[in-house]
């Protein structure tokens, strides 16, 4: 249990990641930035009574979309003003939204099921992967296998415990 090979990274699709989606995103001061997805497009806002939207439209595939995005203003305890933008699905508040490729609604990281580079990444040298590495410097070096799977699993331990 537990070696090489064992559990079910390599049965599966990875998820999208945030890095290959367009983003809108706020900053302190009231600003917002990001990347659109293909196609022309514009962003303005709109107050309606006391509710504040950004309003994104433009142009995809001969097909016209609009994408409204409510808007919370609010001030951090340490002064300053800053954005919210409310998930246009499940209405949670984000600094971030994301519209994967081939979409052009924006909505936050959970409600496309996105994750990061890194979380997919993060444990890419354990064992296995490694192994395979390994037992290559093992042959140029003329050590065991078991002696490169034992400075592995120190290796591991080590950074664990940092």
């Amino acid at each position: 249990m537990g070696g090489s090979g064992s559990g079910r990274w390599d049965c599966h699709t990875k998820k999208r990641t945030v890095e290959s989606c367009a983003c809108l995103s706020t900053r302190p001061g009231r600003k917002i930035t990001g990347t659109m997805p293909p196609g022309t497009w514009r962003l303005t806002s709109e107050v309606e009574g006391e509710t504040t939207f950004l309003v994104l439209w433009g142009e995809h595939n001969g097909w016209l979309e609009e994408d409204r995005i409510r808007v919370q203003f609010w001030q951090p305890p340490m002064g300053g003003k800053a954005i919210w933008m409310l998930c246009t699905w499940c209405g949670r508040k984000c600094r971030k939204l994301y519209a994967p490729p081939g979409r052009q609604k924006f909505r936050c990281a959970p409600c496309w099921d996105l994750a990061y580079t890194s979380a997919q990444e993060a444990h890419y040298w354990d064992r296995g992967a490694a192994a395979g590495v390994m037992a290559q410097v093992a042959m140029n070096c003329g050590c065991s296998l078991r002696e490169v799977a034992l400075v592995m699993m120190n290796m591991e331990k080590a950074n664990r415990g940092r």
